[in-house]
């Protein structure tokens, strides 16, 4: 149909609705890992190169290898592995492959051990463990996709008979679950096993295809790389993952990180090539494991004997992990200054967040709370993320706000260190620990004889009257470095509201939190339902504040905008525009009012349309006479607005964070009306070397030469294309979400979303999907842009079918809008300071209304409500068990002490660059 896919159903549209524009249909797709996650940020270096840099082993070592071996696991006259025969061409079994790798990859191992050649870890074992059995059950089918079936495991030998364990109990899972139907509790208990055995073994994945053709390699990588990102997902301290793709005898190398994925130009040929093979098998065991992608500065917190051990480590057991990877408590290092080795250990408690899969490669965040033996009980929190080098740190862009201000409070931000060849400190990035300096080149692409950088850099991006376009980066590289934030702010997520004052309360505090950053020169951009916290004030959790949260996706102003000047009195042509305003249309203004307008703006066109945008929202100001400088939201400047013009905006994948974007943001495109001012455009350029279908473009197209590259190589634009409005607008899509899918207090989900019966249940349900859960961003873009410009469907369809509990906030949401509204439409560098101003005065009446008024919660209601203060109370006494239980271990367990220094051994410490 053709407004399938909307919050509105088509039985009720009439034909005077605004049809969908071209731009914002959805285009039907099947993408798979590699289209939806990595289209652009796949990178291929020469297969050399990646083996010398990548995996580095002594060529004089292969070599002996490659004579110990020989012939009976190489036979040299025929070129081939003799375990391995080549797969013939007409068979479709590729678990028949598994076995001949397995055992010639483990006889490698075994002739390195009997030449005695140093190997880091030696305990690396190559196997299939997942049983067939397993695959039986037809309900875990799509949970088993996602495994391989032949891995480099981290055998640990002294934990062989916990793991022979493990294997008898899951096998024992699966009879009774082909005996029955699986119940829900058994399928967990399955997940939750399977999920031990990422924790536990996984070292490096292999993937396999019998045949060698573009599109079943294609396939193959794209399974590769979804199970590497499980991984990444499942091993927490794990910051890359190198994996195996072995297509026929073609065997390529994949390393995913947290830029993307980078490959070989070309395959090795397993038999014609046996030294390459053998260099590769030898490298997994024998290079640090930091090389491997182990991070060797996460321990895990061994709940056998209290000591702290790498995830490597032999003497690891299944115990330590705890039963998910949830369970899992860490000891993480803080360096006390960016990628210093001198710093202090903290304990995890609980990890806080929920690690999705989308956002596993766009800046991964950990959250957890933390202790540190010997200070005081305090509420700590630790945040990890894989930061954007062109961004700052959140500790310096909390700075810029007062310390009492309603933002997360910050003790430090550091990037984690590592040492370089000459011992010099180094951090952990993307680009020079984990790639060598390496990006990569992207992949050939149709119409392109060969790779080349001007075919591949920069983004075309189309400045036209109604919209920008813009031509996507066929190869985009993110530096991102290992960065973490220490924090004192520990609270709950908004949803999870005691009463409606407190939600009201909470986002009246994260409005002004976002009006002190941007005042001080820093614009959020990131504003979501997750980023808002109830934080307590006291010890029980009875007063509580609301704070802004995450600066991931923050940028920092570094001009600040002029003071509007006077009108100048012996300018006849300036006292002629400003007679012109006040006599339009009739409206009576004092000449201070007239002056603070003009002022603002020497277009008498601007002053008009100001005045016409005022009057159209607030309609009784037209009996009003004469206008003061309130009414007209003509406010003295408390400090100097930040200007954005001058201040480079980068284009960062959004992926996961799109809940709750204004619609402009969505799509890059000036979808609402801006009929007073044209300032608001992205100025964008690229590098010229598209050929004559550019030079065309170039005699109409507007261009501006203002872009530059980092010294890592990143592509800068400058862009406006993101304001404090747009972040405005996100705090209002918060509150829609909540009064839709929330059922009151606590924050439980409406029953009326898993309901599949019903008229009223499905509209609800296409509701929350289509303009907050859908995974398509243009349905949602197309969706939030139809609603925010339909007040109609807002007032007659959407706010009806707001929860009950809801009901009292139809004002709010209405007068809101309107702010919204009034500000896109007279947009300059002055309006998002006063637009803070007017929202948080909507919230402050409201507030108002709310105590003069007070709803009447019904039984379920004060119900919700009581749970919500028991369930925070049991929280806290956790937390505070939790910490109490570790000071006591620490003080009476030696082998558990933290120690206030980074130590380990220097061979872990080297990076080759």
């Amino acid at each position: 149909m053709f407004f399938a896919q909307s919050y509105y159903p088509e039985s009720l549209r009439k034909r005077a609705d605004t049809p969908i524009r071209d731009h914002y249909r959805p285009r039907t797709s099947t993408h798979g890992y590699l289209e939806w996650y990595l289209s652009d940020k796949i990178g291929l270096a020469d297969t050399d190169w990646f083996l010398s840099n990548i995996l580095p082993v002594p060529l004089a070592a292969v070599d002996q290898v490659l004579a110990h071996v020989s012939p009976l696991l190489y036979d040299n006259s025929r070129c081939q592995w003799t375990g391995m025969p080549r797969p013939p061409e007409d068979t479709e079994e590729v678990d028949q492959m598994y076995q001949p790798f397995i055992e010639v990859s483990n006889g490698i191992l075994k002739a390195c051990k009997e030449l005695a050649i140093p190997l880091e870890l030696s305990d690396v074992h190559w196997r299939c463990d997942l049983d067939k059995s397993l695959t039986s059950i037809g309900t875990l089918a799509d949970e088993l996709e996602d495994y391989p079936k032949v891995v480099a495991s981290l055998r640990r030998g002294t934990d062989e008979a916990d793991w022979l364990g493990w294997r008898n109990q899951i096998l024992g899972l699966v009879k009774e679950a082909i005996s029955k139907a699986i119940s829900r509790s058994l399928y967990e208990k399955l997940a939750e096993n399977l999920s031990t055995w990422w924790l536990r073994r996984v070292h490096i994945p292999v993937e396999f295809r019998v045949a060698d053709d573009p599109a079943t390699a294609k396939a193959g990588l794209n399974q590769l790389c979804h199970c590497m990102r499980e991984i990444l997902m499942a091993q927490l301290d794990r910051q890359f993952v190198i994996g195996l793709l072995v297509c026929g005898s073609n065997l390529s190398i994949w390393l995913h990180d947290r830029s993307g994925l980078l490959g070989m130009l070309a395959p090795i040929d397993i038999h014609k090539e046996p030294k390459k093979f053998i260099h590769v098998i030898m490298a997994f065991s024998s290079l640090e494991p930091s090389r491997l992608g182990w991070d060797s500065t996460m321990k895990i917190v061994c709940k056998s004997d209290g000591k702290h051990r790498l995830s490597t480590d032999p003497d690891l057991k299944l115990a330590d992990y705890g039963p998910t990877v949830l369970d899992t408590q860490w000891a993480v290092f803080i360096p006390k200054a960016n990628g210093s080795t001198d710093g202090e250990w903290y304990t995890t408690l609980r990890l806080l967040n929920t690690i999705r899969f989308d956002r596993v490669m766009y800046g991964s965040t950990l959250v957890w709370a933390v202790w540190k033996a010997g200070e005081k009980e305090q509420r700590l929190v630790l945040k990890q993320t894989w930061r954007p080098s062109v961004l700052l740190q959140e500790a310096e862009l909390r700075s810029v706000a007062p310390s009492t201000s309603n933002v997360c409070q910050i003790i430090r931000s550091v990037d984690i260190g590592c040492a370089n060849n000459d011992g010099a400190p180094a951090c952990v990035d993307t680009k020079l620990f984990i790639r060598r300096g390496m990006i990569g080149r992207p992949p050939s692409q149709p119409g392109c004889n060969s790779w080349c950088a001007d075919n591949f850099e920069g983004a075309v991006v189309t400045i036209t009257k109604r919209f920008i376009s813009a031509r996507r980066l066929m190869f985009c590289f993110t530096n991102r470095v290992l960065t973490r934030t220490l924090m004192s702010t520990y609270g709950w997520p908004l949803t999870s509201f005691r009463d409606m004052r407190e939600l009201l309360e909470t986002i009246r505090d994260a409005v002004a939190g976002h009006r002190d950053l941007w005042f001080g020169g820093v614009l959020h951009r990131d504003v979501s339902v997750d980023n808002i916290l109830i934080c307590p004030e006291e010890n029980d959790g009875g007063k509580t504040r609301g704070r802004l949260i995450d600066f991931g996706f923050s940028i920092q102003a570094d001009a600040w905008a002029d003071m509007p000047k006077p009108v100048p009195v012996d300018d006849p042509n300036a006292q002629k525009r400003m007679a012109m305003l006040m006599e339009y249309k009739e409206i009576a203004m004092p000449d201070s009012v007239a002056q603070a307008l003009f002022s603002r703006n020497k277009d008498v066109l601007y002053s008009w349309g100001y005045q016409d945008a005022i009057l159209k929202r607030w309609p009784h100001l037209k009996d009003k006479s004469p206008l003061s400088k309130e009414d007209l939201f003509l406010y003295d400047w408390e400090s100097p607005p930040p200007a954005w013009k001058s201040t480079m905006v980068y284009n960062l994948d959004r992926k996961g964070r799109q809940a709750f974007l204004s619609g402009e943001v969505h799509s890059n495109s000036l979808f609402y009306a801006h009929g007073v001012d044209n300032s608001r455009k992205s100025i964008i350029a690229e590098n010229l070397t598209d050929g004559e279908e550019q030079k065309s473009r170039l005699q109409w197209e507007i261009w501006d030469d203002r872009i530059t590259t980092t010294d890592t190589g990143e592509f800068r634009l400058f862009r406006e294309d993101h304001s404090a409005i747009h972040d405005l607008e996100s705090f209002w899509w918060i509150i829609l979400y909540i009064c839709l899918s929330r059922n009151g207090p606590g924050g439980a989900q409406r029953d009326e979303l898993f309901q599949r019966r019903g008229e009223e249940a499905g509209w609800l349900r296409n509701i929350v999907d289509c303009l907050f859960e859908t995974k398509s961003e243009q349905i949602r873009c197309r969706n939030k842009v139809e609603l925010f410009e339909n007040l109609d469907h807002l007032q007659s369809f959407i706010i009806p079918r707001f929860h009950p509990y809801f009901k009292g906030l139809e004002k709010l949401i209405m007068e809101w809008r309107t702010i919204l509204h009034f500000a896109y439409e007279t947009y300059d560098e002055v309006t998002p300071g006063i637009v803070h101003r007017l929202v948080l005065a909507v919230l402050d009446d409201a507030l108002k209304d709310l105590q003069s008024s007070p709803l009447e919660q019904d039984a379920q209601a004060t119900e919700l409500t009581q749970k919500e203060d028991d369930r925070r109370a049991r929280d806290l006494d956790k937390l505070d068990a939790a910490t109490a239980e570790l000071a006591r271990v620490m003080e009476f367990s030696t082998q558990g002490r933290f120690h206030s220094r980074f130590r380990q051994r220097s061979s872990l410490q080297r990076v080759y660059i």
